[in-house]
Order: structure tokens, then C-alpha cells, then sequence
């Protein structure tokens, strides 16, 4: 598996356990040391702050594992960091991997979480034993919808998310 991954724009760099420390712990130094980016919009990519100490422990457990991938997205030119990308299991379905993504507030509505959701998308789907793809996204969340739609995935559902509310089910099959 690459540690990277490369858009028009951006590289997408897997988190690693240390990358996560150093967002936990706030430390740009070592930040930037790992990955070279800059921090303008924040350490913590939006949505990810709840999570990131069981990511961190997951990640040390076993670095390996395909149930749970997050990327932080990179401005190639800038080398800011804009947000984060990722996909993971739910409740042990491998075939179809939920996809999620989130950009700091100042880098929305330029593409960047098209392209960064784009390109983990097409990640996901060139793994062995995906069927599918999935995300879930807040009713009402016209960027996110949008985002979904542009980069070939279909609604076909509703559900509830116990921290989202009402959402909508997209999936984009495996070609």
C-alpha cells in the first residue's frame, strides 16, 4: 500500500500514529517535520477531533489494518495542509467501506474536497474486495452532496447517524 496519494492538486499523506500524536498535542514543529505542510487552518482537520485518540490507538495496534484509512490532504504548491480524506469499515463490511471528508472552513469551495474525496474514492475502489463505496451525508449539507454527486455516486437511501441526524446514503460501485 502508498503512503501517498497524488491529485492535480494535492498529495494525500496516510496518517500514521505519530502524525496523529503531533495533532493531538498541537506541535506544528513536529508537524511539519513529518509532513512538510504548514497548519493556516488549523491543526485538527474538521470532524476528526472526537476521533483522533482512538484513530491514534488504532493505528498503533495494528498500522496495517484496511478497516480504517484517513489521508491528510496537502496543497502540492503552497504545502498547506486543507483538510483530510478517509474511508473505513462498518460493522466488519470490507466490500463496502464507508468514505468521508472535511476541509478547513477557509479552503471550502475551491475543489479541494471534490479532489481529495476523488482521489481516496478511486483508492477505495482499486483495493481488493471492494464491491463498493459508501458515505452518508447530512441532509441539507448541499457542499457534501455536492461533492458526492461529482464524484459519481448515486443516492440510494436514507438512514440516521447517531451524531449527524437524518442522512442520505450514496454509493459508487466498483467498475
Amino acid at each position: 500500500m502508498s503512503d501517498e496519494l497524488r491529485s492535480e492538486r494535492l498529495d494525500l499523506m496516510l496518517f500514521t500514529a505519530d502524525l496523529v500524536d503531533a495533532m493531538i498535542s498541537a506541535d506544528e514543529t513536529t508537524l511539519h517535520a513529518i509532513c512538510g505542510a504548514r497548519f493556516p487552518g488549523g491543526i485538527i482537520p474538521p470532524l476528526l477531533g472526537d476521533h483522533l485518540e482512538e484513530q491514534r490507538d488504532m493505528l498503533r495496534a495494528n498500522p496495517e489494518s484496511p478497516a480504517w484509512y484517513a489521508w491528510l490532504a496537502i496543497d502540492r504548491e503552497r504545502r498547506e495542509a486543507i483538510g483530510s480524506a478517509g474511508g473505513g469499515t462498518i460493522s466488519g463490511d470490507t466490500g463496502r467501506p464507508l468514505i468521508g471528508w472535511a476541509v478547513y472552513p477557509m479552503y471550502e469551495r475551491q475543489g479541494y474536497g471534490t479532489e481529495a474525496a476523488g482521489a481516496v474514492l478511486a483508492w477505495m475502489l482499486a483495493r481488493p474486495g471492494t464491491i463498493a463505496v459508501r458515505a452518508t451525508v447530512p441532509v441539507g449539507h448541499v457542499a457534501s452532496i455536492r461533492i458526492a454527486e461529482k464524484i459519481g455516486m448515486q443516492p440510494i437511501g436514507t438512514d440516521v447517524d447517531p451524531e449527524a441526524g437524518p442522512v442520505i446514503v450514496f454509493e459508487r460501485a466498483k467498475p
